[in-house]
């Protein structure tokens, strides 16, 4: 919380929500109470980006098929029995951006196939019932689509299986050839469309930002929020407030941090 803080400051407001990610495998995998009541008691609500991998190894340590069958069940429960003594609404985003190829869980990772994701998340889902988890919201969080990704109607799990349903998507800018800069509305409609064919489900950004490299980010940002006044359908968003493979960051100049916070005050 310690960096979120100082954010809410510049911006003079606080999030509905503060997500994130943890590794089925590696160091951090098992359930940490203090991470979701610290977001509880910061009055937010926790999103938690849930991933079937393990990135201490290239290997696919958790095979979608293994998932269905129920041979994780035992960790599976122990985050059921966790979350559901938190006694707070909590959003579980579980294996997002399946229709990728860049996680252990895609299409094709150990022969893998879209009716594999669906009966994983189903298992997962029905793990969660059978343990009474009534506090759980679950997020379905496919990328935006591309030329060559996996259909999204073929990865979803169905209306009894999923509460939310959100989608990732960037403006990366000119950084390599597959890449130009792209408004919001160019990044996200023809994505928006697809979900809302397959699902009626609340519908919400699960991933944004903007790079810097290309056009204007603080331009970009308040035809950002133009575009969501316009969209009632979009319920939510979570800006990826990181500096990785860009400078994704609300703050990452004044500039965007006045757009931002007029965006939000608006």
């Amino acid at each position: 919380m310690s960096a979120l803080t100082p954010l809410e400051s510049e911006l003079s407001a606080s999030p509905n929500y503060v997500m994130w990610y943890v590794h089925w495998g590696g160091a951090y995998s098992a359930y940490n109470p203090t991470d979701v009541q610290n977001v509880i008691t910061h009055n937010e609500t926790p999103v938690i980006t849930w991933m079937s991998d393990d990135p201490t190894t290239t290997t696919n340590a958790y095979p979608l098929r293994q998932i269905a069958a129920g041979v994780f069940d035992s960790y599976v429960r122990s985050w059921a029995d966790a979350l559901r003594s938190v006694r707070h609404r909590v959003l579980l985003r579980f294996d997002h951006e399946m229709n990728g190829s860049w996680s252990q869980w895609s299409t094709g990772v150990s022969a893998q196939i879209p009716a594999d994701y669906v009966a994983a998340w189903r298992h997962v889902h029905d793990v969660f019932a059978a343990e009474g988890v009534t506090n759980v919201r679950w997020v379905w969080s496919p990328n935006v689509a591309y030329t060559g990704s996996t259909p999204l109607q073929l990865l979803y799990p169905g209306d009894a299986y999923v509460d939310v349903a959100a989608i990732d998507g960037y403006n990366w800018g000119p950084v390599d050839l597959f890449h130009t800069w792209q408004s919001f509305s160019q990044v996200f409609s023809p994505t928006i469309a697809q979900v809302q064919a397959i699902t009626h489900r609340p519908l919400m950004i699960g991933e944004v930002a903007c790079g810097t490299v290309g056009g204007d980010k603080a331009a970009w940002i308040t035809d950002f929020f133009a575009t969501l006044h316009r969209t009632p359908a979009i319920t939510g968003f979570i800006w990826f407030n990181a500096n990785k493979e860009e400078d994704w960051r609300i703050d990452s100049s004044p500039a965007t941090t006045a757009a931002f916070q007029a965006g939000l005050a608006s």
